[in-house]
């Protein structure tokens, strides 16, 4: 309630009125994203075992309350902060975003399983927080294994047709 009292002349003025406003509800939000990006680490031409993958995930706050309690697990990786909780430590204001990164070595098991059998290397990590539940978020990185390298009788080659066997389209590396 609003009162505004005046004088006109030798007339006091005096008027009220109400005024309702509803403020919304805190509402906690968090946007996590995955990404991964190979590099080939070991300088032999097309993917190999030793070759990296540099994953980076982000946690954003798009919500309008802090949250606290921020933990990011990955099986595959051992992640590192690396910037973004620039106000309050430890807890993802609003508007926030932290940024972790971590590197996974890609193996022989992960070429000859053809990543498992479907092309590719999935990384899935969980995010929590105390005020949501955790949440999974993936990078997927494909496997090209018409330009992964083997060795067969000491002659190295791009198996282009993935055959497993030196053949005339495949090219000596």
């Amino acid at each position: 309630t609003v009162t505004v009292t005046g004088t006109a002349g030798n007339t006091t003025v005096t008027a009220s009125d109400t005024a309702r406003v509803t403020l919304a509800p805190s509402a906690p939000q968090i946007l996590a994203v995955k990404s991964g990006v190979l590099r080939d680490d070991d300088g032999k031409p097309g993917l190999s075992a030793g070759d990296t993958i540099l994953y980076t995930i982000t946690v954003s706050n798009r919500g309008t309350s802090p949250l606290t309690g921020i933990a990011i697990s990955d099986p595959m990786i051992s992640l590192s902060y690396v910037a973004g909780d620039t106000a309050n430590p430890g807890v993802l204001d609003p508007g926030e975003t932290w940024t972790h990164e971590g590197v996974y070595a890609v193996t022989a098991d992960d070429l000859a399983s053809n990543g498992g059998g479907d092309s590719d290397i999935d990384n899935t990590a969980t995010v929590s927080s105390n005020e949501l539940p955790p949440q999974n978020v993936t990078a997927t990185i494909p496997i090209d294994l018409n330009q992964a390298t083997a060795t067969v009788t000491g002659i190295v080659y791009l198996d282009r047709n993935g055959d497993g066997v030196f053949n005339q389209q495949d090219t000596p590396a």
